[in-house]
């Protein structure tokens, strides 16, 4: 028997009627056709899906799955399964947005503790009281030897890092630069900053050569922190010991820098 003639408007505002090749409307019920690929039964007949879903195809919250080709993933008769955590809504496979949330910087002290190769930096940090790397009330950077630069010492410097805490915090304190975070890029030549015993480090170098404090190349450069940067550095910081440096000469046992806070992105041009 015929079947009844759908409206122009059976299939909604968003779709159309499917069309077979001698240009009829398909009948999907008992006794009906299959609905061809990116068509859906609809109340009876054949709808088309579009194949081209907009971007807010799956509502709030949510995205288009793709597959590996980049495209969306069509999950309706003659398509595909959707992959697991996707599930076919409106005949494309829809799966939760990605989360937004900006991941936290950890502070420098939570770089230097947890960054294995500054274990023994850190295991001398923990023998003093300098809290400037924890402290996030004004920008700082640490230039942190790694464990290598340590292995590279005179033994007899090592014991005494070790048991004179005077030697040891003056150690520390000439690889903090306090008040300023400094990040490194382009050009840099001959540009100081004076660490936190008043004594000034000299930066240089370039992406290509990579680049140095004083002599010491760094190793890991601009490792961001929520109170500055951390430059890994292959040498210690060296200088020579003055007969009037000690724990008083030291910007570390003064007011905090907060009036100097700033984050310094170095690079100049030759």
């Amino acid at each position: 028997s015929a079947h009844v003639t759908p409206s122009p408007e059976h299939c909604g505002a968003n779709s159309q009627l499917t069309i077979d090749n001698n240009g009829d409307s398909i009948f999907c019920l008992y006794g009906g056709h299959a609905c061809p690929t990116y068509s859906v039964c609809t109340n009876g007949f054949c709808c088309d899906v579009e194949r081209v879903p907009n971007e807010n195809h799956c509502g709030s919250g949510r995205v288009l799955s793709i597959d590996n080709n980049g495209d969306y993933i069509y999950c309706l008769y003659g398509g595909q399964a959707c992959p697991s955590g996707s599930e076919c809504l409106d005949a494309f496979c829809c799966e939760d947005a990605p989360s937004t949330i900006t991941p936290i910087l950890p502070t420098l002290q939570e770089i230097v503790d947890t960054v294995d190769d500054f274990s023994y930096f850190s295991f001398l940090l923990s023998l003093t009281n300098i809290d400037v790397l924890s402290n996030e009330a004004f920008q700082s950077t640490g230039l942190i030897p790694t464990n290598h630069a340590f292995s590279i010492l005179d033994t007899n410097y090592l014991v005494l890092l070790l048991n004179d805490a005077s030697e040891r915090f003056r150690f520390i304190a000439q690889h903090i630069i306090a008040g300023v975070g400094v990040h490194l890029q382009g050009n840099v030549l001959d540009t100081p900053y004076a660490n936190a015993n008043v004594e000034y480090v000299y930066f240089n170098g370039n992406p290509d050569a990579g680049y140095l404090v004083n002599t010491s190349p760094i190793v890991y450069l601009n490792l961001p922190a929520r109170n500055g940067y951390v430059q890994g550095i292959s040498h210690v910081i060296s200088f020579p010991q003055s007969s009037s440096s000690s724990t008083s000469g030291s910007l570390l046992t003064t007011a905090t820098p907060s009036t100097t806070s700033t984050t310094t992105t170095t690079s100049t041009t030759s």
